[in-house]
This record gives structure tokens, sequence and C-alpha cells, in this order.
């Protein structure tokens, strides 16, 4: 039995929802899977969708290690440091897609690809009103100025807006920005072959929740049509393709009975496990129990609060979980917690461990990917 606390990651619960994203979407739209949803599912997210959004020079690493080509990749992120993007066209990254996301970084790739000689395909990011992106004023004049570029290609407009956006009134706002840009472009004798948006795919996290996908994804592709555009529609996408595909286990360490309350204390806790909207477990996740000894027929159980092992009363990570028979080593399994738990979460607080990852390949085997690390180097100064 995998020791807890751990997170395990499904390789076919991942591409079936590559297979249903892509059955909602319009016909032919590309899939661009977030790495930082879940850098540990780089190597399938690769094989199942066209690109990986990397945003720092250590995605660009790993997914470097787990041999995935550059024309995999598109070189996203607000900074994007000289030395490395230098140091990625010496290794063919002249077969990126890379983002604009300022002037100084318009200048830093046409300034490296005359270096290299070598020519970069740009997407141009539109602001959705933060620090990620430019406006349209700033955006149209670069973009035009990039068809003059011997050593750049206009590839065309990027648009990502934030994350569980469950109201299509957003989205049909977002859609109308988004393609009134691509049509002033176009009016200025632009051509725009590609439009990769990121509209924040819902995933429903908690008990309760209703979320009608094929309705949502409908509309969303009417309101698409509805604009005209006939170049190449991308969605970028880390929550609503990951989520589903992980499950995080930890077991019960504890039980205690506490001024009329019943806690079980687990070897886990929110440093670890981190649901978007959680609100202290004011809202219930889905979970399973797997108890370590079989539950009685008959008797009355009691509900209790499931707490993890920081010291903190924060910690809570389950309110209300009904068991006839608790005992010290039942496991709770939180269930859709592919995406962003694995490297969201307070990781070093306490000085706990980090949790092993498995991964459970398509054909059903099971391979630990990262053993646990302890942290206490991590916390601690460096002396010589």
């Amino acid at each position: 039995m995998l020791r807890t606390p751990y997170y395990i990651f499904d390789e076919a619960v991942l591409k079936a929802r590559a297979d249903t994203l892509r059955s909602l979407l319009p016909k032919g739209a590309g899939l661009v899977f977030a790495v930082k949803a879940n850098p540990f599912l780089a190597k399938w997210a690769a094989e199942i969708t066209d690109r990986l959004e990397l945003c720092s020079p250590g995605e660009v690493f790993l997914c470097e290690d787990a041999g995935i080509g550059p024309e995999k990749f598109v070189v996203s992120g607000v900074w994007k440091e000289e030395g490395f993007i230098d140091g990625l066209l010496s290794r063919g990254g002249e077969k990126a897609t890379y983002t604009v996301e300022s002037p100084a970084q318009f200048e830093l790739l046409k300034t490296l690809a005359e270096k290299h000689g070598v020519t970069l395909s740009l997407l141009f990011r539109l602001s959705s009103g933060n620090q990620f992106g430019m406006d349209e004023d700033t955006l149209v004049p670069l973009a035009l100025a990039c068809e003059a570029c011997e050593n750049l290609r206009f590839e065309g407009v990027q648009f990502y807006s934030g994350t569980q956006k469950f109201s299509l009134k957003k989205i049909g706002r977002e859609v109308e920005k988004l393609f009134g840009l691509v049509k002033k472009l176009e009016d200025l004798g632009l051509k725009v072959p590609e439009v990769e948006y990121g509209p924040g795919f819902p995933v429903t996290y908690f008990e309760g929740e209703s979320f009608d996908e094929p309705a949502y994804f409908g509309e969303l592709c009417d309101l698409l049509a509805a604009t005209g555009y006939e170049g190449k529609l991308t969605f970028e996408t880390g929550r609503g393709l990951a989520a589903a595909c992980g499950d995080y286990v930890t077991a019960v360490q504890d039980i205690k009975h506490t001024d009329g309350a019943s806690y079980l204390v687990t070897d886990g806790g929110i440093h670890q496990l981190a649901y978007y909207g959680q609100m202290m477990a004011m809202k219930r996740p889905f979970v399973d129990v797997l108890p370590s000894s079989p539950e009685p027929d008959g008797g009355e159980g009691r509900e209790y609060t499931v707490v993890g092992a920081l010291c903190t009363v924060n910690d809570v990570l389950f309110k209300g979980l009904y068991l006839k028979n608790a005992n010290r080593c039942d496991r709770i399994i939180f269930h859709r917690t592919g995406a962003y738990c694995v490297t969201e979460g307070i990781a070093l607080f306490l000085t706990r461990d980090l949790p092993r990852v498995y991964l459970k390949n398509a054909d059903g085997s099971v391979e630990e990917a990262r053993g646990k690390i302890e942290t206490e180097s991590l916390n601690a100064p460096r002396r010589p």
C-alpha cells in the first residue's frame, strides 16, 4: 500500500478529459495545457495537447528533461530573462512560440532572434486589466511593427482572462473585446492566423455545485462562431483539463473528542490540499474513505471534523464526515486534486515533508514520480 500522504495522478482520466474538451470545443480547435497547473502531467499532456504553456525557466527545464521538444512550447510569462531565452535559442528554441507581453519583451526577442539568425513565432498577449499582457493601444503598433522584422513572425493574439469562470456573460464581454482587437488588426491589413484564448474553464470542486457543462460549451461555441473569425482557435487550460485526474490521500493518525466535537487528525493538511474557494472547509469537497477495518453493520456513528497536522486552527480539511467506526490508519481520499494542489499549497509551512507523488499510467501500472522530500534544509540557514 502506498505511504501517505501522497498525490496520485491518473493518465487515463487525463486523456479522457482531453477527449471530452475537444468534443465540446469548436471543431478543429487546438488545446494548450498550462504546465503551472501540474508539472507532473507535462509528459502526458504533451501527447494529448497541441502545446504546453510555460511561464518560467524551471518549467522549460523540466519539460526538456522529460524529452519534450521546443516545438511544443509556448514560452510565456510577464518576465523573460535574457540569459534564459538566449540559452534556449542555442538549444533549438526557435521551434517554440513566444508571447510578447511588453514593448521591452518585443525588443528582447527581436535582438536575440537576430543574434541567433533564427525566425521566432510570436503571440501578442492582450491584457485582461492586470499586469499581464498589453492594452490594445500598445499591442497594435507592436504587432504591425512585427511584420517589418525579418526575424520575427506574427503568429496571432493570446488572451488569458482568469480561472473558474462560470459566467458566460463575462465570457461574452471578453469575446467581444478579443475579437474586436482581431478585427482592428485585420482592418489594418494584418492577418491574424491564430487566437489563443484562456477563458478559465470552470471545475466543480464541492458538493451541491451545479454546472451544465454541455450547455456552457454550446453557448461558448455560439459566441465564437458569431465573431466570424476564420483563423485557428486554440484554448489554453490548466484546471479544466487536469483537476479530475488527481487524488490526494491522507491517513488518520489520531482521533479526539473535545468539548462535544470529534476530530480526525491526519498526516496531511492545507499545506498540501488547496481547493479553489475552499474557505476553511465551509464547502465540502468530494471525499471517499478507505477504512483500515470493516465498518460495523449496525449501530450509530458520528460526524467528524477532518484536520491536518499543522499548528494552526485554519488547518481544517472537511467538516461533518459521518463514520460508524473511525480508526487510526483509515485513509481519506480527496478527489479532483489534479490541478494546482501539488504546487500551490503553503508547502514549507511548519517544515513538514513534501508528500510523495505517484503516477498511474494508462496501463494501470503505478510509479513513484517523487519520493518524500524533507524540508529542514530549505527552512534553515545554509552554513559552510
